[in-house]
């Protein structure tokens, strides 16, 4: 572990949604692919500010935030996406 907690976390939750469409637990939708391709974008987004500054800016900054949310709540949801 390199201490970036938030990359971590959300690489975390769209491995979680991408093991569940392995499993057969729920559908590749096109929202589905939508919401794991922005999380890669967040990621991306994350080490960069990590290659420039040293640091996160964190599961609540602007970069994060909405993606986190939505993970989750897709994560958690018994609804398909």
């Amino acid at each position: 572990m390199l201490g970036f907690s938030a990359v971590e976390g959300i690489a975390h939750l769209a491995e979680s949604l991408l093991s569940q469409v392995r499993g057969g637990m729920r559908p590749l939708t096109p929202a589905l692919t939508s919401l794991i391709l922005k999380a890669v974008d967040a990621v991306k987004a994350e080490l960069v500010s990590i290659e420039s500054t040293g640091r996160e800016k964190g599961v609540n900054s602007v970069v994060f935030g909405p993606s986190v949310s939505r993970l989750q709540a897709a994560l958690n949801s018994s609804q398909r996406c």
